[in-house]
């Protein structure tokens, strides 16, 4: 891949839209009523500490996914919030050999 990030990009992206797409369709969908919409007013606000801080949203973009302290920090609001995929992750790498 010449082009690693926009490629990724597009693909996520694409892969997105697709599951939306796919489960709007689906009358006996998990997910009824899903739906995509913007979170930021614009991309400098995404990038900004404000505004994420007030949506309770972290994009672990660019380097942020080698921060030690986010890392910390995201691991402990998925153990608080989503207790059982948080159990199934440690019982995952346990197994990991």
């Amino acid at each position: 891949m010449e082009n690693k990030l926009g490629d990724c990009l597009l693909i996520e992206q694409y892969f997105l839209a697709a599951c939306v797409e796919y489960h709007q369709q689906i009358t006996n969908s998990s997910f009824p009523g899903v739906a995509m919409q913007c979170l930021f007013e614009s991309p400098e606000a995404a990038f900004s500490s404000e505004q994420p801080e007030l949506l309770g949203y972290t994009h672990l973009i660019g380097n942020a996914k080698h921060d030690v302290a986010i890392a910390q920090r995201l691991e402990q609001r998925v153990a608080q919030d989503y207790p059982g995929q948080y159990e199934q992750c440690l019982q995952y790498l346990s197994n990991d050999p």
